[in-house]
């Protein structure tokens, strides 16, 4: 009768056991996914220096209270490096030697404060330990290649590094560790280091995507010019208080519907990007790219927004003209012509709107009077 209650009395602190490390689990798992959270708000911000600040006081506090959480339900501690874990994902070399001192440092402070017979010697080897992983995460993650091998080395140091600091808790007695405990370690801390790989692999590919995304969000597609939400946003929105003395040129492609109705619209693509690309040539060949930006106004009408009051923007256009006069597009037997109307916005008291409606006035002038020709308003 006694060895049957022993038993049962095994099998009872085995479940209690498993059911107190189920609520440490629940909450290592919730701090990951907190710091998901916040990783992928990053995505969307230039400057990183306030989600780094925020990583490092969570890092601290979470370590805290894993130890702190563990200690008290299971006795050991125990899964206290996975937030260090999570930051190697994401962050640099200098965060991973940061991690691998400060953990043990946490681990210390518990222990400092809540046992006062904690001495001096323990905590040397606590953090010599940590050193020592420290070490190795650098270079696991310098030689890493490929990043699920890293994660997987990565978890079974911690562990390893977790084993000999509990044994270091202990007194160097015992590892306070089952069987049972010993496997839960390696297995969860494999798990969530798996895990954390594949989200982060999934962060990292949604961050390109939204960066690319973010690129190309100012630009038309076809023509890779700077699109009119852009013209709008640098020149058109813009207060006559707030303007800088601009030169505005606005190019119509004549005859563009006849061009796409007689040989098609993928014929009409092509002489936009070539003419695209002629502007682009023309342009930088006299100007650095802050002196100038090109955008697709819409359909077959693209303008060029030069900074300042260029003297000599009819030697440009000529170039120009006879640059696009020269392209030759297959299927397309006749001389490629622009029109084109110029004015500078400081004839308007810098009002740009008032200057872009009077070069857009001057291109229809000069479409009405058989095109292939410029009009300047000096």
């Amino acid at each position: 009768m006694p060895k049957i209650t022993l038993l049962m009395n095994k099998g009872n602190n085995k479940m209690h056991f498993i059911y107190q490390y189920v609520i440490v689990l629940f909450f290592v798992i919730s701090t990951v996914l907190s710091l998901l959270l916040i990783q992928e708000n990053t995505i969307f911000t230039k400057n990183n220096t306030l989600f780094i600040f925020l990583y490092f006081f969570l890092y601290i506090a979470f370590t805290y209270n894993i130890v702190s959480l563990s200690r008290n339900f299971l006795t050991v501690v125990t899964l206290y490096y996975i937030p260090l874990l999570f930051m190697m994902s994401f962050l640099s070399y200098w965060f991973i030697v940061i991690g691998g001192l400060f953990t043990p440092l946490i681990v210390s402070m518990y222990f400092s404060f809540w046992y006062p017979n904690y001495g001096v010697e323990l905590e040397v080897k606590l953090i010599s330990a940590g050193v020592i992983g420290m070490i190795l995460l650098l270079i696991i993650r310098w030689l890493g290649q490929d990043r699920l091998m890293m994660y997987i080395m990565a978890t079974i140091i911690m562990s390893t590094v977790e084993f000999y600091q509990n044994k270091t808790l202990n007194n160097g007695t015992s590892l306070n560790y089952g069987l049972i405990q010993m496997i839960l370690t390696f297995v969860v801390n494999i798990s969530i280091g798996l895990f954390v790989y594949y989200v982060s692999k999934i962060l990292r590919e949604k961050a390109v995507e939204i960066k690319n995304k973010l690129a190309n969000y100012d630009r038309d597609d076809l023509t890779g010019l700077y699109n009119f939400r852009q013209l709008n946003q640098d020149v058109l929105s813009v207060l006559p208080s707030d303007a800088r003395e601009l030169t505005i040129i606005i190019i119509d492609i004549d005859h563009f519907k006849k061009i796409n109705d007689t040989i098609g619209h993928s014929y009409g693509n092509e002489i936009l990007q070539v003419v695209a690309k002629s502007i682009r040539t023309v342009i930088t060949e006299r100007f650095t790219r802050k002196q100038y930006r090109i955008y697709r106004y819409g359909g077959e009408e693209l303008v060029i927004i030069l900074e300042g009051h260029v003297e000599e923007i009819e030697n440009l256009l000529i170039k120009l003209k006879n640059l696009i006069a020269g392209v030759d597009v297959k299927e397309y037997r006749e001389k490629l012509t622009v029109s084109i109307g110029v004015t500078f916005n400081k004839n308007y008291q810098l009002d740009n709107i008032e200057a872009f409606k009077q070069a857009d006035r001057l291109l229809y002038k000069v479409k009405s009077q058989g095109r292939d020709n410029y009009l300047i308003e000096y």
